[in-house]
């Protein structure tokens, strides 16, 4: 077991208190001094005086992760939805930089795949060019991004011809209607670009 990941499990077994003293036996005082900072600097334990700490996040067994992308990671792959939005990776006193710096490094890993301002979906191999491609596809990605929008896509002319069988011109999804309030969203998907727009 690594020094983070023990010191994270001790913090959250002692009530999210911990002191310097508390960790002589995990490693040496470097060891031991890096991993604290990183954990700092994760927004997982706050420094509270010389040589003491505290869990940033006090729900029991928060902190049974080695990083705080340990935790997203396993939220990303526990949810149904595929889609997540930036506010669902808030939680209570962790930082919006170490949270940024915990989805760019699951974006690195493969785990989870940036699509828009504030809109990620999970990631998985291309079985072309092992580049990320979401885990839904094109179409299934769309309409899950709608879906946790809380909106609807609405038909126009050539997707409705399209589902009735009067066309065999199969739609580009390129721009896509949403019901709803004014609103705009621009996708990346692939080498895709797909315009979201709900007109109110």
């Amino acid at each position: 077991m690594s020094i983070k990941r023990s010191i994270a499990k001790r913090a959250s077994r002692r009530g999210g208190t911990l002191t310097r003293g508390d960790l002589n036996n995990l490693g040496n005082y470097r060891s031991v001094s890096r991993a604290l900072s990183e954990l700092v600097s994760e927004g997982l334990l706050v420094r509270t005086g010389r040589g003491q700490y505290k869990a940033a996040i006090n729900a029991p067994g928060e902190l049974s992760f080695d990083t705080l992308s340990d935790r997203i990671r396993e939220q990303v792959l526990r949810e149904n939805s595929p889609i997540f939005l930036r506010k669902d990776f808030r939680y209570p006193n962790v930082s919006k930089e170490a949270v940024r710096k915990a989805i760019s490094k699951l974006q690195n890993e493969g785990v989870i795949l940036r699509i828009g301002q504030g809109i990620y979906t999970r990631a998985k191999r291309s079985p072309f060019n092992e580049g990320l491609m979401p885990q839904h596809g094109f179409s299934g990605t769309i309409a899950a991004v709608a879906g946790r929008l809380g909106r609807q896509i609405i038909e126009d002319d050539a997707r409705r011809a399209y589902n009735s069988g009067t066309s065999n011109q199969i739609p580009t999804g390129r721009y896509v209607e949403l019901s709803g309030a004014p609103m705009r969203r621009v996708l990346k998907i692939g080498k895709g670009i797909v315009k979201m727009v709900a007109r109110g």
